[in-house]
């Protein structure tokens, strides 16, 4: 069962982090733009956050994947063969299994 906690923790993680890279007012953007200021570049908010996108989305991505690749190996291994593939279909059909 812990292992369950830690994904839905580390997906959780993931997503929170991106969602504020994203948000242009959070203190994390401000924090890079005054960091970078004085260093003689001159940062947009919303070019950042522009460019941080595809980033966000291939991380999300990424983690997704690998969630959905440990959860069938925990459902194999905790309720048989049979169990991982019916989640596995459900997940990717979007069905309740």
């Amino acid at each position: 069962m812990e292992e369950l906690k830690g994904m839905a923790s580390g997906m959780e993680n993931v997503a929170w982090f991106f969602g504020q890279v994203l948000f242009v007012g959070t203190a994390g953007a401000l924090l890079v733009q005054s960091t970078l200021k004085p260093l003689g570049y001159d940062v947009e908010l919303l070019r950042m956050a522009i460019i941080e996108i595809p980033v966000a989305v291939i991380a999300v991505a990424v983690t997704a994947v690998y969630y959905i690749i440990k959860d069938t190996r925990l459902r194999k291994k905790y309720y048989g063969a049979e169990a991982a593939a019916q989640a596995a279909t459900a997940t990717i059909t979007g069905k309740e299994a």
